[in-house]
């Protein structure tokens, strides 16, 4: 045991990380709020009690605020669906304009078709004139001057033509 005014044997003799761990932690004391438990409850009270009252008596400067404020939200909700319908008309008319384009491009292709059968037909009409007239440079005109393989070659030539 212990005499009066001498630590305990356990204390005396132990390591000091035991040490630590045997003395008893100081206790500190609370340390005082500005604003007591109770008055924050009162507080809170008188706040819901206000927020009631509030809507009831207002100041007429802030109802004339909120009236702005209000009428200032629905401007931005018309803007928004004024942004909306424009941007779905503005798609429309990008398809549109996509359509157009490709009849113009189809148009393109068919008019180089068409050309191209003109060329061709043109070709094909001097071809049978040619048959038709007699050479100028031979001495004595032919009645057909070009033979059936000679014809037969051309129509070879005209058909890979069309096809190019």
């Amino acid at each position: 045991m212990s005499k009066k005014g001498k630590r305990p044997v356990e204390e005396r003799f132990a390591l000091p990380h035991i040490k630590n761990k045997l003395k008893a932690p100081k206790m500190k004391p609370p340390k005082k709020s500005k604003t007591s438990t109770r008055t924050l409850l009162q507080q809170r009270k008188e706040d819901k009690e206000l927020e009631g009252k509030s809507r009831v008596i207002q100041n007429p400067a802030i109802t004339e605020i909120e009236v702005q404020l209000n009428a200032k939200q629905e401007q931005f909700k018309l803007l928004q669906n004024q942004a909306r319908n424009l941007k779905a008309e503005i798609s429309q008319k990008q398809s549109q304009l996509e359509q157009i384009q490709h009849n113009i491009l189809k148009t393109a292709a068919s008019y180089n078709t068409l050309s191209s059968l003109k060329k061709t037909l043109s070709l094909q009409e001097g071809y049978k004139q040619i048959a038709k007239e007699p050479l100028l440079t031979s001495p004595t005109p032919k009645k057909n001057p070009l033979s059936k393989k000679a014809i037969a070659s051309i129509k070879k030539n005209l058909k890979s033509f069309n096809k190019n």
